[in-house]
């Protein structure tokens, strides 16, 4: 099966491999705890004890979720003395995470707490009215 995207790519959706590599990146977004990192992380570079501070995260998780984030190159790292600074790569995570939110928004009456919350991944995704 083949899709063209927008921005015109040509995308093989019966190549496993790119499969694979689309499900990476999906699982990378589903975990809370991940999303607090990538939120946190949306503000700029930071190291992981800001990291740490920001989400009440445990020092363990936080550096197993920048290790899962580097590996599917969603952040990269730079080594300044001691310290580690991480920052995102492509802000264009924060679109999919926009159009998921506003998705919720708009379509789960469920979710009307969502609704009610200001979308922390607003990007450039606009929800359709």
């Amino acid at each position: 099966m083949k899709y063209i995207t927008k921005k015109g790519v040509n995308m093989d959706f019966s190549d496993d491999a790119l499969l694979e590599l689309l499900a990476n990146q999906f699982k990378l977004l589903s975990d809370a705890n991940r999303l607090k990192v990538l939120t946190c992380l949306k503000e700029g570079e930071k190291n992981v004890s800001q990291i740490i501070e920001e989400t009440g995260l445990k020092q363990a998780n936080v550096s197993k979720i920048l290790i899962s984030m580097a590996q599917t190159g969603v952040v990269a790292r730079r080594k300044e003395g001691n310290s580690v600074f991480y920052h995102i790569v492509d802000d264009s995570i924060f679109d999919l995470c926009s159009l998921m939110c506003s998705r919720l928004q708009n379509n789960m009456a469920d979710y009307s707490k969502l609704a009610a919350v200001k979308n922390p991944f607003i990007h450039s995704v606009k929800p359709k009215n």
